[in-house]
């Protein structure tokens, strides 16, 4: 492939007025600049030059490219950039040159999930799948946006599906396991959350999923297991301050509370619940010291 250089040609100005049209005539045309390969546009952005690539795949596009390859190169550059409406775009353009190509579809999924455009996004993965129906990414990609949908039922078969292809692909367990949750069936969940927890004990998110779940059963054993473990992974975890000053409320550990809803708001300055209960768990302390001083 030819080496392409950057830099320009210096000539003598008086010989270069010899090719300047006279008054009256038309220039010639200029010549063609030759097309760059979709192939370079991909090696230039892997270089860093990412305008360079961006700009070569629009002149290969504007000039009616057929094939697929430029489309599937400017949908991931977009896509990496998070771009993911001029990805999905891309696309979009992709699956109408080949509606057959497995990989585009899942592609597009993948961007218009980003959109927060759920319906399409489960429509791209659902497509990927009717030709392949073993793609374990695009079963978890459609169990995501069903979960978004409020298709819960379905969320959950597309992950029991993808456990029943690869039950250690850890997506699969966290997105069964919130499937369950969200269904109300909280036994089953714990035991999916479990699972994955042996297999990632360091997934914060099942951890901070299983403190709210329990936190709704009102089962404060099981808040103070689940949130102790993600304050040691992580003593700046929401989830983990949310639970330990909802125990600290039931305990009448006003002092407690305070501490950590005010480290709460320090992580999540707008959280409302934060700042309302810090508000509540202060006047607490105000009355006790109040009926201190009158005794």
């Amino acid at each position: 492939m030819a080496e392409i250089l950057d830099g320009w040609e210096w000539v003598d100005p008086d010989p270069l007025e010899a090719f300047l049209p006279k008054a009256g005539e038309t220039p010639p045309p200029a010549p063609a600049a030759p097309l760059v390969d979709w192939k370079q546009a991909v090696e230039w952005r892997r270089q860093g030059k990412t305008e360079e690539a961006l700009d070569a795949l629009r002149v290969l596009l504007a000039d009616g490219a057929r094939n697929i390859e430029p489309h599937l190169a400017m949908g991931h550059i977009q896509f990496e950039l998070g771009r993911f409406e001029e990805a999905a775009a891309a696309y979009f353009q992709a699956v109408e040159l080949d509606p057959e190509h497995r990989t585009a579809y899942y592609d597009l999924g993948l961007s218009l999930g980003r959109l927060g455009r759920w319906q399409e996004a489960a429509s791209a993965f659902q497509q990927a799948l009717d030709f392949e129906a073993t793609n374990v990414y695009a079963r978890l990609g459609l169990g995501n946006c069903l979960l978004h949908l409020e298709r819960l039922d379905e969320a959950l078969a597309a992950f029991n599906e993808c456990v029943l292809f690869d039950r250690k692909r850890p997506a699969g367990l966290i997105g069964r396991a919130v499937a369950l949750q969200l269904l109300g069936r909280f036994e089953e969940a714990e035991l999916a959350y479990a699972e994955l927890l042996v297999q990632a004990p360091d997934t914060e998110e099942a951890l901070a999923n299983l403190v709210a779940m329990s936190a709704a059963q009102e089962d404060s054993a099981k808040i103070r297991e689940y949130a102790g473990r993600l304050m040691r992974l992580n003593p700046q975890s929401a989830a983990a301050l949310k639970g330990m000053a909802t125990l600290a409320f039931a305990g009448n550990d006003y002092a407690a509370a305070a501490e950590y809803c005010a480290q709460l708001v320090k992580v999540v300055p707008d959280s409302f619940e934060g700042w309302f209960n810090l508000r509540e768990a202060n006047r607490e302390l105000q009355r006790a010291a109040a009926a201190r001083s009158i005794a």
